[in-house]
């Protein structure tokens, strides 16, 4: 079991009325728990968003039917593919004023805009009677994109890592290198690894055949949110945004760091250590390159290095990954991996609700964050889904082996306890009980880098038009100082026109909103 920690909260609680009307000038306090003793059997609808497969089209799913009885309510749950087809749907109920009771928003924007409209129930004041829920999260998780002194919404646990850096330990073999130690793995180090991998070829891909390190730009600014993340924190680089000297400074205010990364990237290029497909390579391009024995490094997490390193086994059964859980230093001792931002999404609770109904919502989740209600959310309810053999080992029922792909769809897709091992279930192989162990391993080395900013851009209205656009134009110029089509010092001419383009109305707004909520706390 977690150790609770119990929080003392007391704040007075406004009526919020549906989305679209104004909101009621008078007061609610909660009434307790007393509004709720559970004889009244509920009807609680849910939209949750569906990421693979189906839903549980069974109402008589056995984790549904376990809930149902244990809290005398009935679930009516629509499952809707997330992504585009879940927002849009959202967005229509939203407009028709017809929400269900609980739903996951996962578009800050639609947050922000539905929060200030009264669609949520404030959770804060009901909290005081629920200090597990309280206390499960980071505070600042629980906080982000809320107006200051709310809680609209619980966060989605995600691991604190999502991502490291993994090398091909079969070629360093081969090429006689070991792996470095934290105090040596710098920037010039990896690059002389890099270079190792492309000139002395110990992948046998004969000349040109293999690529020292590649990168792939997406929708967003500079190599932040894609595989060489590490490069651009190990000269200094913001990802996003970074908190300095009481403000908030964006990556592409940060000049002379670029140039110091460009000129480390320029020098790959032409030594053709960098791959030069990295301005137009996606995803798929990098799968491809990794599994078809072309690259020495890979950027994931454990269950998709695993799928990597399967794959590449076919063609070379000698293959072998290994991680380096930290980062390489930059010139200035700078490094840092890319923590993940908790709390973006939210699992929210309609504001047109009756008192007992959120009551009973709130008892529901006040038990699925225990370590029983965890394992029935996750693994199934003992007995129908799972047992234990004479041996005492948890073994998956017959009946389990028909629900074991949908077991925790809930759990995964909608709200979970703050456990890295989400994704492990009891009859879990411990060969396969990865995530937690690599979320430690990586933690021994903290560096962590965060998007400082992100609580603001949506107060910025310039970010959310303009954001892509920029990103870009930013991403074109950069390319081209790379490949060697103009100077590093191109670089302040990129940064101007970024600024002038709407980057200073950016940093502008959504450093206005950064002080505003310092102010508030």
């Amino acid at each position: 079991m977690r150790k609770i920690v119990y929080l003392s909260l007391t704040f007075t609680f406004f009526v919020i009325m549906i989305m679209g009307c104004s909101k009621d000038s008078g007061a609610r306090e909660p009434a307790g728990k007393q509004v709720d003793d559970g004889s009244k059997r509920l009807k609680i609808s849910m939209i949750v968003p569906v990421q693979q497969g189906g839903g549980w089209e069974d109402k008589n799913h056995p984790t549904l039917k376990y809930v149902e009885d244990k809290f005398n309510i009935d679930l009516d749950i629509r499952w809707v593919p997330g992504g585009n087809d879940y927002k849009n749907t959202l967005n229509s109920l939203a407009a028709s004023k017809d929400l269900p009771d609980m739903y996951f928003v996962d578009e800050p924007v639609n947050f922000r805009k539905w929060q200030k409209s009264g669609a949520f129930v404030d959770l804060k004041p009901y909290l005081e009677e629920f200090p597990a829920l309280a206390s499960e999260f980071p505070q600042d998780a629980m906080e982000v994109f809320n107006e200051p002194g709310k809680i609209y919404g619980f966060p989605k646990y995600t691991m604190k890592y999502s991502n490291a850096l993994w090398v091909r330990k079969d070629w360093l073999d081969k090429l006689g290198i070991p792996i470095p130690s934290p105090e040596e793995f710098t920037i010039d180090k990896f690059y002389e690894i890099s270079k190792a991998f492309v000139e002395q070829d110990p992948g046998g891909n004969g000349k040109g055949g293999t690529v020292g390190f590649t990168n792939e730009f997406g929708t967003s600014t500079g190599l932040g949110k894609s595989r060489n993340a590490f490069l651009q924190a190990a000269y200094g680089i913001a990802y996003e945004w970074k908190e300095q000297d009481g403000r908030l400074v964006k990556m592409e205010e940060q000049n002379e760091e670029w140039k110091g990364l460009l000129t480390f990237l320029s020098k790959a290029y032409q030594e053709n250590v960098f791959d030069h497909n990295f301005a137009t390579n996606v995803g798929s391009d990098i799968v491809a390159l990794v599994e078809g024995n072309k690259i020495g490094w890979e950027i994931a997490g454990p269950s998709t290095i695993k799928k990597r390193e399967e794959a590449l086994k076919k063609i070379v059964p000698e293959a072998e990954f290994v991680m380096i859980p930290y980062p390489p230093k930059g010139p200035k001792g700078e490094s840092g991996l890319l923590v993940t931002v908790q709390g973006r999404g939210k699992l929210v609770l309609n504001a047109k609700m009756e008192e007992e109904k959120i009551y009973r919502i709130l008892e529901w989740l006040d038990w699925w964050i225990t370590e029983e209600g965890t394992t029935v959310m996750k693994d199934g309810p003992e007995g129908e889904i799972w047992e234990k053999n004479a041996d005492g080992k948890i073994v998956l029922t017959e009946k389990g082996k028909q629900y074991e792909e949908q077991i925790s769809l809930l759990n995964n897709w909608l709200f979970r306890a703050a456990d890295d091992n989400f994704n492990i279930h009891g009859w879990t192989p411990e060969e396969e009980q990865f995530d937690a162990e690599f979320q430690k391993a990586v933690d021994q080395y903290p560096s962590e880098w965060r998007d400082a900013g992100d609580p603001y851009t949506i107060d910025s209205p310039t970010f959310q038009d303009r954001s892509k656009d920029l990103a870009a134009k930013f991403n074109e110029g950069i390319a081209n100082i790379i490949a060697g089509r103009k100077p590093v010092d191109y670089i302040d001419e990129v940064i101007a026109r970024w600024k002038a383009d709407g980057g200073d109305k950016i940093i502008q707004e959504v450093n206005d909103s950064y002080q505003k909520q310092k102010a508030a706390k």
